[in-house]
């Protein structure tokens, strides 16, 4: 198992998904002081995190991740980030 520090400030994680309810829970991270880099297909849905200061697009560089977490439907998922923790959701129909 990968050691991660619990200072939020020491933590970079990549957010994958940010539309009606991936974007709400990045903030989260980003209100509890979290270092977040975000990305979405539609650049427009994380205008309001990178308001915040989160980077846009830096998920390309995934070393410098420690956490990655998807919030995309399942069959978008093609590859895993080494040496990152993955945490996925998946969408669904009610």
């Amino acid at each position: 198992m990968t050691n991660i520090s619990t200072n939020p400030s020491d933590v970079k994680i990549g957010w994958i998904g940010t539309g009606i309810m991936g974007a709400p829970m990045a903030m989260h991270l980003v209100d509890a002081g979290y270092n977040v880099s975000v990305y979405s297909r539609t650049k427009s849905k994380s205008e309001k995190l990178i308001a915040k200061g989160c980077d846009w697009g830096m998920i390309r560089q995934p070393t410098s991740l420690k956490i990655v977490i998807l919030y995309l439907p399942l069959s978008a998922i093609r590859e895993m980030l080494k040496k990152s923790i993955l945490v996925m959701t998946e969408l669904c129909r009610p």
